[in-house]
């Protein structure tokens, strides 16, 4: 009997231990969401072109492309964003991005703008099908308006200068 009050004790300091900061708890927290959110749109089946793709069905290879493309423009690859051919693929939806702080999610253009890299962002604008309004899905930031509130002033100058 002794031994189930020690494993119960064991249980609440493995749990504080693991929501301490140095244990990266808000890294996990997201990548959970992550799951949870890739999940969802698996068994719900996500349609539209916000979600990501045209013919209203949504594959793993079109979410996992996705996120790849969000972390190209994260890490500022623009070689690796040419050569997934980004100017004719459709790249009019929002993903989560918890490494971009901008919104829940995204899109490849208001992450651009949000931070700076104004070569990605001219990359991007090269395509023909990209829509340069459409706004990340929590507070409905446009690209412009995300270059605006990071004081990305050519990036800024750059989408008003496209349309936007």
């Amino acid at each position: 009997m002794d031994q189930k009050p020690e494993q119960l004790q064991e249980r609440p300091n493995a749990l504080k231990d693991l929501e301490h900061p140095s244990n990266h708890y808000a890294d996990y927290h997201h990548y959970i969401e992550d799951q949870v959110y890739d999940i969802n749109q698996l068994m719900n089946g996500a349609s539209g072109i916000a979600n990501g793709d045209q013919n209203g069905m949504e594959t793993d290879e079109d979410a996992v492309e996705r996120k790849k493309i969000l972390n190209l423009v994260y890490a500022n690859d623009y070689k690796g964003l040419k050569d997934l051919k980004v100017t004719t693929k459709n790249l009019n939806w929002r993903e989560p991005h918890y490494k971009t702080d901008l919104d829940d999610r995204i899109t490849p253009l208001s992450c651009a703008a949000f931070l700076g890299r104004l070569k990605i962002a001219e990359l991007l604008l090269e395509n023909a099908l990209i829509d340069l309004d459409l706004c990340t899905e929590e507070h409905e930031y446009t690209p412009l308006s995300a270059a605006c509130m990071a004081g990305n002033y050519e990036v800024v100058k750059l989408l008003a200068e496209g349309g936007a």
